[in-house]
């Protein structure tokens, strides 16, 4: 092209002065001291072609450079709305911890009061297995004191019935009041044994109770450390 250009220069030129003479305008796409120092007369197709090539070139430049700068206004909105995702994502997740956590702290005041309710029956449990702890430990100083006055009874019989071996009809009706009381102590004996071991089969259910209270309260103790747990 450049070739073909300066073959017809010298039939290509045509002069184009402007107001003064001093020569062609300044190029939009040319620096201007540049275009002031082209002399009358040299400007042709060539210099045409030149100046429109930096023009194509400056545009085409511009062009990138705003399609540069669209591209990257698209991806810094792009990366501000994922930011936004992102941050929106984290509220969402700080107002269910937060839901969480709240909820946690209902179940826990809940497990709490239940775990004190449980606490105050073991406790009313225990109580009771003392008190009747108590009667029974009574009732067995009684029994004791109700055997030794048996047994001294009963020797009382023996030895009577040993001095009485000359006079056995005397002794009979001496015994006889004797062998009454013995008989009455007797059978207040078998029903205060039947006091006592119904006492005793007491004694043993509140303990049961308060063995199966023990277990509940380790349970709904394992169950609310376990839900903690879980909520950290």
């Amino acid at each position: 092209v450049r070739r073909r250009m300066a073959a017809s220069r010298s039939d290509s030129f045509t002069e184009s002065p402007v107001a003064g003479g001093e020569g062609y305008p300044p190029s939009p796409s040319l620096p201007h001291a540049y275009s002031r120092s082209m002399p009358v007369g040299s400007y042709n197709v060539e210099d045409a072609f030149v100046e429109r090539l930096a023009v194509d070139g400056q545009e085409a430049r511009i062009r990138n450079l705003q399609a540069a700068l669209d591209a990257a206004r698209l991806n810094s909105s792009e990366e501000v709305g994922r930011l936004q995702a992102t941050i929106l994502s984290l509220r969402n997740d700080i107002v269910k911890l937060k839901r969480d956590m709240a909820e946690y702290e209902a179940a826990s005041v809940l497990h709490k009061g239940e775990l004190r309710g449980r606490d105050e029956r073991i406790s009313e449990a225990q109580r009771h297995k003392d008190m009747l702890q108590e009667q029974l430990e009574i009732r067995r100083r009684e029994f004791d004191k109700l055997e030794r006055h048996i047994k001294l009874l009963m020797e009382q019989l023996r030895q009577a019935q040993n001095e009485a071996s000359a006079a056995v009809l005397e002794k009979e009706r001496a015994l006889s009041p004797l062998t009454d009381q013995i008989e009455s102590l007797l059978r207040a004996n078998a029903v205060m044994k039947r006091q006592v071991e119904l006492m005793q089969q007491d004694v043993e259910a509140a303990g049961r109770r308060a063995a199966a209270l023990e277990r509940e309260l380790a349970l709904a103790r394992g169950e609310a450390e376990q839900a903690r747990q879980a909520l950290e």
